[in-house]
């Protein structure tokens, strides 16, 4: 086998892989059927399509946007409001590096690359939970 043909077939395996491998709503709904029988309709409903609601419980939120990436916890006078951190996801900014040498005339069937995919800081949403673990605020990134 030519190692072209090696590495285009690695390539869609692995693409293949990491695609099956993303959660999805329907995906995490399948995963916890009770807790999905448990919201409202209407918060089936915005589970269903990715989004989340005031007065939607936790695992609610994580049916419809996955696991946090971060979590942080504030203390206020009425109590403490724990924080779900969903950090921005850009794919537009990923960079290959080449590591060593490199000659565009005599170029390797296979040279190793770093993948540069630096992330924007900053959070693409916040969601906001009181002590009851139901949701009081929603904060999101807006288009500039």
């Amino acid at each position: 086998m030519k190692p072209s043909v090696r590495i285009t077939t690695f390539v869609l395996l692995l693409v293949t892989a990491l695609l099956g491998a993303c959660a999805s709503p329907e995906t995490r709904i399948r995963d916890n059927p009770e807790g999905y029988a448990r919201l409202t309709p209407a918060q089936q409903a915005l589970v269903h399509n990715g989004d989340i609601g005031i007065g939607m419980p936790d695992f609610g939120v994580e049916m419809a946007l996955g696991r946090p990436d971060s979590i942080t916890e504030r203390t206020e006078a009425k109590g403490v409001v724990r924080v779900w951190h969903y950090k921005n996801r850009d794919s537009t900014v990923a960079t290959v590096d080449y590591v060593g040498y490199y000659n565009p005339y005599f170029f390797p069937a296979f040279a190793p690359v770093v993948i540069n995919n630096a992330q924007p800081a900053g959070d693409r949403i916040r969601v906001f939970f009181d002590d009851r673990r139901v949701v009081v605020a929603i904060e999101r990134e807006v288009s500039k």
